[in-house]
């Protein structure tokens, strides 16, 4: 006779302890736990305790469920230690101020000329190294929190603590990247990144450049801080800058518009500071410029608008607009974010290449659309004084607004204008009407925000606050 013998192994169910006997853990799910936030716990991937259990959805754990933890497994990798170049860093302060050597650092980073590194750039410190058995990421470095602010993204909260988006994702368990909000507390990593490595000369005391990286196309803002009343002067992509001196002329702040068109690659910024009592010093500090993404569009105008193409006419008519949007006017009356200047749907984005009736690609669209209904209403979207009231060949009816700072919104396409030159205009106002005047295939409003004499893309404007 065949004795079969049945042998009950009993595991007693314990919360986040190892059990000797049987080198296994069994975690009890409590209340608010997700299989995420337990993995990140004990150090594990979801993925590994998933496989563990059989688990085949994620969110279907429950409140009191035994979970196997299994052990031995790789440990993962900590994020490496990385530092975001700022304005007025080199190579060597860098260096100095991790207690290494520039050479070591720019072997570590393959960078063959220390002279091109520029801000916003990511070296790498230390490289990766294993999470010791018990520990997580947030054990191994010490956390802070970060407030979002308007205009801020997931990439540069992590640039700005020296980090990887992932990190900041994996502390914070959140999924989508551009699901964030303003005023939501982040759990960032703290305390990796040295005292300023910047290398400034009085009577600078900061460089502050927004976003660290630049887009083709939008706005960057730059602010220099003196110790002492001073002058500030800059120059970028091969023309001056328009500086503008606050709290007794220490807070210098340059808005700088990135044509659309710019070639991708690095830029110098130079800067030059001279205060009352004849201290000067100077700033050279590269900035990268990223291609943006903008699409291509065809567009078929009527016969009789053909003649609106020749390049001429476009050239006249922009030369005009780029004179009146050069005006400095040194008060800004803008504040916070623009408003929208129409209640209807964006139709066509700034910065779309276009092709006109089949021809070659060779115009950029530089304002964005809305597809306002005849005679529906254009409004401000922040306060100002009108600059232009008159009719173009291309943009037909148009008025044009000055808010100061070199700022200017561009209202196109009228049926009707509301306003006179010289008038103040408040948000929500009505410029005017929607209509189809100028070189146009149909109603809608053509709405353009220019910057120091260069039209960039309005919508940034929408979702940032300048300065």
């Amino acid at each position: 006779m065949l004795f079969v013998v049945l042998t009950c192994l009993v595991i007693t169910p314990v919360i986040g302890q190892q059990e000797d006997n049987n080198d296994v853990t069994i975690h009890v799910v409590q209340r608010g736990e997700s299989l995420f936030n337990i993995a990140l716990n004990y150090n594990l991937t979801v993925d590994q305790i998933a496989s563990a259990n059989g688990i085949v959805n994620a969110a279907s754990i429950a409140i009191g469920q035994r979970l196997i933890i299994p052990s031995q497994v790789s440990q993962p990798q900590t994020e490496p230690l990385v530092h975001a170049v700022q304005p007025g860093e080199t190579l060597n302060s860098i260096a100095q101020a991790y207690e290494m050597t520039p050479d070591v650092l720019a072997r570590q980073n393959e960078i063959i000329n220390a002279d091109v590194i520029h801000v916003g750039q990511v070296l790498t410190i230390r490289e990766a190294q294993p999470v010791p058995i018990g520990e997580t990421l947030e054990t191994v470095a010490s956390t802070s929190l970060h407030t979002i602010q308007s205009g801020e993204t997931l990439f540069s909260i992590a640039l700005e603590y020296g980090t990887t988006i992932e990190v900041v994702q994996s502390l914070n368990e959140i999924a989508n990247p551009n699901a964030i909000f303003v005023g939501q507390e982040l759990v960032v990593p703290a305390g990796q990144s040295p005292a300023d490595a910047a290398t400034l000369s009085a009577p600078m005391s900061s460089v502050d450049v927004r976003p660290l990286v630049f887009t083709e196309g939008n706005t960057g803002r730059v602010r220099v801080i003196t110790e002492a009343a001073s002058t500030v002067t800059a120059m970028f992509l091969d023309r001056p800058l328009a500086v503008f001196s606050e709290q007794g002329n220490t807070w210098h702040t340059m808005l700088v518009a990135v044509p659309v068109g710019t070639p991708e690659g690095i830029y110098p910024l130079r800067l030059v500071a001279s205060s009352t009592t004849g201290v000067s010093s100077e700033l050279v500090t590269n900035i990268q410029i990223k291609t943006g993404t903008y699409g291509s569009q065809n567009i078929t105008l009527p016969e009789d608008r053909l003649p609106l193409l020749t390049q001429g006419v476009e050239d006249n008519e922009y030369s005009i607009l780029e004179n009146v949007a050069n005006t400095l006017t040194p008060q800004r009356s803008f504040q916070g974010p623009m408003s929208l200047p129409a209640t209807a749907v964006m139709n066509a984005p700034y910065g779309v290449l276009r092709s006109y009736n089949g021809g070659a690609f060779d115009r950029y669209h530089l304002g964005a659309d809305f597809a306002v209904p005849p005679d529906g209403n254009a409004y401000v979207t922040a306060p100002g004084r009108v600059a232009i009231s008159d009719m173009f060949n291309i943009r037909g009816n148009t008025v044009m607004i000055d808010h100061g700072w070199g700022v200017f919104t561009l209202y196109a396409h009228l049926s009707q204008r509301n306003v006179e030159v010289g008038q103040t205009v408040n948000t929500g106002d009505v410029v005017g009407t929607v209509g189809n005047t100028g070189r146009s295939i149909g109603p809608h409003l053509h709405w353009e925000l220019w910057v120091n004499g260069t039209p960039v893309d309005p919508m940034q404007w929408v979702r940032e606050s300048f300065p």
